[in-house]
């Protein structure tokens, strides 16, 4: 909550757009499933103390499994903010933030936050 509290702070007073966080979960592993469930029920934790810029809160996982391929992404918690100055539509928010696989073949592997970088080619005059 701390982490949205200071966020909420840099965003405008009274956003035109919905503002909305995607918390992703970062795989470590099976054992870690316990940790897991205390990250998704943190996120329903928040629906009553959003900050009012704040729209919704989205809170997923992502990884590769042992199929290898383009990255999963799963949606676990939705959760929206009633008192939000400029409020978001749960139907939105769920076609936003597709789940994009129907199975999983195990292991899996987590996968986190990065960024890329690189300079478009100069095209040829």
């Amino acid at each position: 909550m701390k982490q949205i509290t200071d966020k909420a702070k840099k965003v405008p007073a009274k956003p035109a757009v919905p503002i909305i966080f995607h918390a992703v979960l970062r795989e470590n592993a099976d054992f870690e499933t316990e940790k897991d469930d205390q990250f998704f029920d943190a996120i329903d934790e928040l629906a009553t103390k959003l900050p009012p810029q704040i729209s919704a809160v989205v809170g997923g996982r992502r990884f590769v499994d042992s199929l290898g391929g383009r990255v999963k992404r799963e949606t676990v918690k939705v959760v929206t903010n009633p008192d939000a100055l400029t409020p978001s539509r749960l139907t939105d928010l769920e076609m936003l933030f597709p789940t994009n696989f129907e199975r999983i073949e195990y292991p899996v592997y987590g996968i986190g936050n990065f960024f890329l970088f690189y300079n478009k080619p100069k095209e040829p005059n």
